[in-house]
């Protein structure tokens, strides 16, 4: 009886603990505030910086141009291609969630043609430089220079 009685405080006191830390899940234990699920900039901010032309910095054929929610892509002055960019900051989509690799930082956002989707996941952008690498892919990250 005293066994049974022990298992049912010990099975009592892992569930309050449990219950208290999942009330706390995704805050700052010490600020008791939310702590953010994405380290890169909200949508809107992204989409913003990623406006204008990019030249790569390891083949100067390659550009990549962004206006409003379209990117083309040059090489040799030729168009290859344009899709539609959809921001995707949590890399949460179908698109972006089938490598977890990418989770740890940056942002991403989904390339969409008529046929395809391709996530982009964004390791670092600025006003100047822009470095990414296509989710699934196994090529080493692109780096991009802003041009204009």
């Amino acid at each position: 009886m005293q066994k049974l009685l022990f298992v049912m405080i010990a099975l009592s006191i892992m569930f309050a603990c449990t219950q208290s830390g999942s009330k706390n899940a995704g805050k700052d234990l010490k600020s008791n505030t939310e702590v953010p699920q994405t380290t890169g900039p909200d949508g809107a901010d992204l989409l913003r910086t990623l406006q204008g032309r990019w030249q790569s910095a390891s083949d100067a054929n390659l550009v990549m141009e962004v206006t409003d929610d379209r990117i083309k892509h040059w090489n040799n002055g030729q168009l290859n291609g344009e899709s539609v960019i959809e921001i995707d900051s949590p890399c949460q989509t179908v698109a972006c969630n089938t490598d977890t690799t990418h989770l740890t930082d940056g942002w991403c956002f989904i390339e969409k043609g008529k046929f395809d989707a391709q996530c982009v996941l964004v390791i670092a952008c600025d006003k100047s430089m822009l470095k990414f690498s296509y989710v699934g892919a196994t090529a080493p990250p692109s780096i991009f220079n802003k041009i204009d």
